[in-house]
């Protein structure tokens, strides 16, 4: 075996943390049932990207939706999918706003 033979076997951390996936539970908020979606996130995904595809497999709008945590914290759509897990664990609720301060 030569020397290089072994040359890009090993990542650097910031690699292995691209690398990394993340399963998250999405409730749909707003239907009664509250139906879940299980998505598979590599970890340096940005949120909005998993609030966009969230909101397209419930079939609701996602430019007025929102991600909320199990406590009800808005996550904000600039974080990645990692730093979400970790602060706020994987069980996340998908909120259409749609209604919200509509006059009817």
């Amino acid at each position: 075996m030569s020397k290089n033979s072994t040359q890009g076997t090993e990542n650097s951390p910031g690699e292995q943390a691209a690398q990394n996936h993340f399963v998250l539970t999405i409730t749909l908020a707003s239907d009664p049932r509250l139906p879940k979606k299980v998505i598979r996130a590599p970890g340096d995904a940005p949120i909005s990207t998993i609030l966009s595809y969230a909101a397209e497999k419930f079939g609701v709008e996602a430019a007025t939706s929102a991600l909320l945590t199990e406590s009800g914290v808005g996550i904000g759509l600039a974080q990645t999918v990692s730093s979400v897990v970790w602060s706020y664990g994987t069980e996340l609720s998908l909120i259409p706003r749609d209604r919200v301060g509509a006059n009817s």
